[in-house]
């Protein structure tokens, strides 16, 4: 069995995420779904119900009246906060990725940023971010979870190729190992039964032209997001900023320095917001 077949065969064993945020996430995301539905699949879980009042209740959204009910904050929070919340739990918040050397919590950090980053950005293109851009956005690298060991044992060979050669980390990654963390991530998602245009962000977010052309808008939120953050150093880890931007993508939003600039200062301001109500303490960007 070659490195790409184990690789898939963990896609198919690991449970990345507990099978109540799976549900969450799958019911969240379904445009058919109603609030009862999903206040339903968290009222199962009583840490979930008390995270997503808590994030309703919270300065982050400017809510003057009290929520009381799971029903009323899932309507005032959205689908995308819900799954936020929902992810909030289990190895994408609290534990550590090996391979990629992120420190706990540091992959839950990168993805709220990314999410929070990418509807800035479709803000400051004067436009709204579609639905599936902030889930995808939270959910793009959920891949590196199982890929990472992969990474830990043929860590030589892929930095390497990432820091001595001229490959971007996604590059080396299928160069060494046959796969990168955004396809696995893609594989999750249809194991899952998540959406077809969440599947098709994450499994291109790092190279975006290369998506159907339907989904290149919302992929390139994703994609420029994802490389702001790096940029700025929030959440990032041995990988860094060792991916490149797509030149089109840039093209295609009509990215100029001055709307970088504004869109990372309000997603650092946003994310001390987030970081303050997860720990119910000020903390500092680092």
């Amino acid at each position: 069995m070659n490195i790409r077949e184990r690789v898939l065969k963990s896609v198919q064993e690991v449970e990345v995420l507990p099978s109540s945020a799976v549900e969450i996430v799958r019911i969240a995301q379904d445009p058919e779904a109603d609030a009862g539905q999903v206040e339903r699949a968290i009222a199962l879980d009583p840490v979930l119900t008390a995270r997503v009042l808590k994030m309703a209740n919270s300065s982050l959204l400017g809510g003057r009246a009290e929520t009381r009910t799971v029903r009323d904050a899932v309507v005032r929070l959205g689908s995308g906060r819900v799954i936020a919340a929902a992810l909030d739990s289990g190895p994408l918040a609290a534990a550590p990725v090996e391979g990629y050397e992120l420190r706990p919590g540091a992959l839950w950090e990168a993805a709220a940023a990314t999410a929070l980053t990418a509807e800035e950005l479709a803000r400051a293109c004067g436009t709204r971010a579609p639905r599936e851009v902030f889930t995808a956005a939270l959910l793009c690298d959920l891949g590196k979870l199982v890929l990472g060991p992969f990474v830990c044992r043929h860590r030589d060979a892929i930095m390497a190729l990432a820091f001595e050669g001229d490959h971007a980390f996604d590059a080396a990654e299928r160069e060494v190992l046959g796969i990168d963390h955004a396809e696995v991530g893609a594989l999750l998602l249809e194991r899952w039964q998540l959406p077809a245009e969440i599947v098709q962000i994450v499994r291109w977010h790092h190279l975006p032209s290369s998506c159907d052309e339907s989904m290149r808008g919302p992929t390139d939120l994703v994609h420029a997001a994802e490389h702001l953050c790096a940029m700025a150093g929030l959440g990032s880890g041995v990988d860094g900023t060792q991916y490149r931007a797509d030149p089109a993508t840039v093209t295609r939003l009509g990215l100029k320095p001055s709307v970088v600039e504004a869109v990372l200062c309000e997603t650092a301001s946003k994310l001390v917001e987030v970081r303050t109500l997860r720990s119910g303490e000020a903390v500092e960007l680092r």
